[in-house]
């Protein structure tokens, strides 16, 4: 009743989305800087898409990491020891980065 004549105000901050908290709980348990760069990764989808004015939505990117979600267990893992996806190339005497193999 109070709902209909607009006296109550919904508190956003008390009702989190699942698939927010599901991101946001992968996102944890990864290691620093790891976990800061899958978080700005995370907020790069959400707010940009293919084209204009699209993003993606917290199901795409629950799914995104549903599916890394074992790659980077393994990259994380005590025998890899990957903290960073960022690679790191010698710098050529140019100043750009060498991709030497």
């Amino acid at each position: 009743m109070c709902d209909s004549r607009g006296l109550l105000i919904d508190d956003p901050d008390r009702h989190q989305d699942a698939r927010l908290a599901s991101i946001q709980a992968t996102i944890d348990a990864l290691p620093d800087p790891l976990a800061g760069e899958i978080r700005a990764w995370v907020t790069l989808l959400r707010s940009w898409g293919r084209r204009e004015g699209e993003t993606r939505d917290y199901r795409s990117i629950r799914r995104y990491l549903t599916h890394l979600k074992p790659v980077l267990a393994t990259w994380t893992s005590a025998r890899s020891r990957l903290t960073t996806l960022r690679r790191r190339y010698p710098a050529c005497p140019d100043g750009s980065a060498s991709r030497s193999r």
